[in-house]
């Protein structure tokens, strides 16, 4: 249904005839059979009123979709590579906190550095699955207790990068 259909309905409600029908009804011979022809005549003056806000927002969100799934994709393609940036600087300040904890706590510093470590590569991993849809095949081909040579191309932010680096810490 169009939106000119939608308020060619809404002209064509004869409000009239809902009054008429009120008064015509008698409240003293109410049965089953007088409630049921009043009900319908309410539904059908009523109900194309009421649903005809849903019909237009239905109707408005359809035509404006593309427009508002480009405006999302612009704010979340705009803002990706600063997610990314603000990511390897709490990667590097969450090492650092680390390492002056364990000074400070007199724990060792390779355990407090491994948990960082950890708690990074499993946010790395997390966020270029969910921002990139990003999966590995092939990662058992990669040996883990000895050398890789790995041929990597990609722009000049390499985040699949960083998100197989992540993918093969986890699974060590």
């Amino acid at each position: 249904m169009k939106i000119k259909d939608i308020a060619e309905n809404i002209r064509n409600i004869k409000l009239e005839d809902l009054r008429e029908n009120i008064k015509n009804f008698d409240t003293e011979q109410l049965n089953a059979e007088n409630l049921d022809q009043f009900k319908n005549a309410v539904v059908r003056v009523v109900n194309p009123v009421l649903k005809t806000p849903i019909l237009i927002g239905s109707k408005l969100f359809e035509m404006s979709r593309p427009a508002l799934e480009e405006i999302c994709l612009f704010f979340v393609t705009c803002f990706g590579p600063w997610y990314f940036l603000l990511l390897c600087y709490l990667s590097t300040a969450l090492i650092t906190f680390s390492k002056y904890l364990s000074e400070r706590l007199n724990k060792p510093e390779a355990l407090a550095i491994s948990r960082a470590v950890a708690i990074i590569a499993n946010t790395w991993s997390a966020l270029t699955s969910l921002y990139h849809n990003q999966t590995f095949e092939g990662l058992e081909h990669i040996p883990k207790d000895s050398a890789a040579l790995l041929v990597w191309y990609h722009g000049p932010v390499p985040v699949d990068y960083f998100g197989l680096v992540a993918k093969i810490y986890k699974r060590d």
